[in-house]
């Protein structure tokens, strides 16, 4: 949970590739749930990889 300045509440969900530690797919919902999370991974599953 990260609470704003203005006190509203919003929780990180993020995927992070381990290997090159860089955040493939992110989201910040003012609540949470499943649905939020694997909607999430779908994202950084379904990204293009790009080699830099």
């Amino acid at each position: 949970m990260i609470r704003l300045l203005n006190r509203a509440e919003v929780y990180l969900h993020a995927v992070i590739d381990n290997f090159s530690r860089k955040v493939l797919a992110w989201r910040l919902p003012e609540k949470t749930m499943e649905h939020t999370t694997a909607a999430v991974l779908r994202r950084a599953l379904w990204m293009p990889t790009f080699i830099c």
